[in-house]
């Protein structure tokens, strides 16, 4: 029976694998997408709802494989593989011979420690082949491991461990040779157990494949060192997302037990006093969940071709010629290199012009040609342009498309647009916004339009910050003071916002990825990124800003305190895409503030991944202003 309300549901199958070295036979559980009807089954004392046998839905799936603990079952993890199932990811729960709840013989022995990757290996083996899921799966398989799962999670990425005396029978320890399997390209980390980790170099094989690993800060199993052992292993540190649960122990990533089975004589089913594991759980799925998408985005699937992409989205576009939407992709193929001076664009930029002039799309660079490069193309558009602007002269946004195209011409000609449309339309924001970013060169009249624009109501995000840099070019250091003193307000008042998911002291782009983990699905997940964003930015532009003012005083203390907490920001898009303002520091190299700069920069290379800082750190340390510096930052 198909559900008819189009949610997905669990498929689920069982399929075993014989591993001809343990001479052993393992039971693996497969749950996937399906759009068939779940039901109620009992899997030992634990129920899961899934549909036996069902046809799979969706293809290019991503495989996670998930290894329990030392003694457990894998059904422990049974509402975080039901999550992933109809997210639309394939779960094979592996049943580890000889080390789970039915069979621990092999507990505690190196043989275990070597047994347990390889049966990973034949279990990712066998998903491939498998008739129902294998032919949907997509190259690159995750891992999820918990405890000493996330023993054999490092170990099957690269890691080399080394056992101890006492789990040999000839009482000699030393380091396993263990399968390790290139196709495992992403780990998820649970509370794991790293003993066997401790060597020189041990993770040093573990290299470029990120890891979101989580930990309890009451965990008596696996304490913060065994965390330390993954940190200070790793090739490549940056790509460890790390946090340390408050409150969570060992077992508190599992699934919940049954009430009739919460017992201190079942450890699993416990956690420290105050820690509420059924709250915690959601956030943990939608971390994990946002983490292996976002793998998707990073190493999934091989993108398509740029002219194959054309392709199929010019078939897309033939079917809904007037579906205005599909240009932007369609454009933003077409910015491919080879594709730039391609006929068809200039084909697809004239049809969406006409099909909608007032969209914003007609208004990027997607739709505007270089004049030099290509002039046939450029008078084409503009003459289409000018058609419009004739034919709809109050019309204040043909206007703003119109000058913003033929600045890649002449900025001169552009602000005549502007204004002349400004004498139609004064109480146009949008129109005062664009004659401002068009006089860069004139720092008065530039402060007046960015002014004008504010006092009749524009929303821009990022125009206050162009006021208070306007207003330093401009000499205005009181409009300075008092943009920086508005920018702070606002800090303040984002922080008063008391939001559990929200840590108003995390810096780095990591936090911000972290963060967007957190919030994925979460119905107000909107709100908190544009909070946080604007959190960031206001707080970055605040100390710039005042730090300006302090350096034109001479106070070069003060300078040097907020150009430092000028960086201690969240790695959000905008700063992590433009990178901070270089004004301040630019100020205090002139002013011979070596260390405050020096700092400055090495803050910002965890916001900002920019391939000259290292050089400028070179500079500033050894007392030069880098030459791409300018004043205006």
């Amino acid at each position: 029976m198909v559900d008819a309300g189009g949610e997905r549901s669990a498929g689920f199958r069982d399929i075993y694998v014989d591993d001809h070295v343990q001479g052993a036979r393992m039971l693996v559980r497969l749950l996937y997408p399906t759009r068939e009807s779940a039901a109620p089954h009992a899997f030992g004392p634990f129920m899961a709802d899934v549909a036996i046998d069902a046809a799979i839905d969706g293809d290019a799936l991503r495989l996670v494989v998930v290894s329990h603990g030392t003694g457990g079952t894998p059904w422990t993890h049974r509402d975080l593989a039901l999550h992933l199932a109809r997210g639309g990811f394939v779960v094979a729960l592996v049943q580890h011979p000889g080390n789970h709840r039915g069979d621990d013989s092999l507990a505690n022995s190196a043989i275990n420690l070597q047994n347990r990757p390889r049966h990973v290996r034949l279990a990712i083996d066998a998903a491939f082949a498998d008739e129902i899921v294998g032919a949907q799966l997509v190259e690159g398989v995750a891992m999820i491991g918990h405890s000493l799962g996330g023993y054999t999670a490092l170990a099957i990425a690269g890691g080399i461990p080394s056992s101890f005396p006492n789990e040999s029978p000839s009482g000699v320890g030393g380091a396993l040779e263990v399968e390790h399997d290139d196709r495992v390209c992403a780990l998820v980390l649970l509370a794991p157990a790293t003993v066997w980790f401790m060597a020189e170099g041990a993770l040093q094989d573990v290299h470029g494949v990120p890891i979101l690993m989580r930990t309890g800060d009451k965990d008596s199993h696996a304490d913060a060192s065994q965390a330390r052992v993954v940190e200070r292993g790793l090739p490549d540190a940056t790509l460890l997302d790390h946090v340390v649960v408050p409150g969570a122990g060992h077992y508190s990533f599992l699934s919940a037990y049954p009430e009739d089975m919460k017992s201190g004589a079942i450890p699993p089913s416990q956690d420290p006093a105050g820690f509420d594991r059924a709250a915690y759980l959601p956030l943990l799925f939608d971390e994990i969940t946002a983490f292996l998408h976002e793998l998707d985005q990073e190493v999934g699937v091989a993108e398509e071709q740029p002219a194959e992409q054309i392709s199929r989205l010019e078939r897309e576009l033939r079917d809904a010629p007037d579906a205005a939407w599909r240009y932007f992709p369609l454009l933003g193929a077409f910015c491919a290199r080879e594709f730039e001076n391609d006929p068809r664009r200039l084909q697809h930029i004239l049809a969406a012009l006409r099909l909608d002039p007032r969209d914003g799309l007609v208004r990027t660079p997607l739709a505007h040609v270089d004049p030099h490069r290509s002039p046939e193309a450029f008078n084409a558009i503009e003459r289409e342009w000018l058609e419009l602007r004739a034919a709809y002269p109050r019309d204040a946004e043909i206007a703003r498309g119109l000058a913003l195209f033929v600045a890649n011409q002449s900025i001169s000609r552009a602000v005549a647009i502007l204004e002349d449309a400004l004498t139609l339309a004064p109480d146009d924001h949008g129109l005062w916004v664009d004659l401002g970013r068009h006089c860069a060169d004139d720092p008065p009249k530039q402060l007046a339009a960015f002014r004008e624009a504010l006092r009749v109501g524009s929303t821009q995000p990022n125009l206050m910050v162009w006021i208070g840099r306007a207003a330093y070019k401009a000499g205005e250091l009181d409009e300075v003071q008092r943009i920086g003193e508005t920018l702070r307000a606002r800090v303040a008042d984002a922080e008063a916002v008391e939001d559990p998911r929200i840590d108003w002291t995390a810096t780095g782009i990591h936090s911000w990825r972290r963060l967007r983990r957190v919030i994925e699905g979460a119905p107000d997940r909107s709100r908190i990124v544009h909070l946080v964003s604007d959190h960031a930015n206001d707080k970055h532009w605040s100390h710039t800003f005042l730090g300006l003012v302090a350096e034109a005083s001479g106070d070069l203390d003060a300078a040097s305190t907020h150009l430092r907490e000028s960086a201690r920001v969240i790695g959000e898009p905008r700063l992590a895409s433009y990178g901070p303002s270089l004004a301040l520091a630019t100020a205090l190299c002139k002013a011979e503030q070596w260390p405050a700069v020096a700092d400055f920069l090495r803050a910002c290379s965890d916001i900002w991944d920019d391939e000259p800082l290292d050089a400028w750190i070179g500079d500033v340390e050894a007392k030069r202003v880098p030459d791409s510096w300018t004043d205006e930052g």
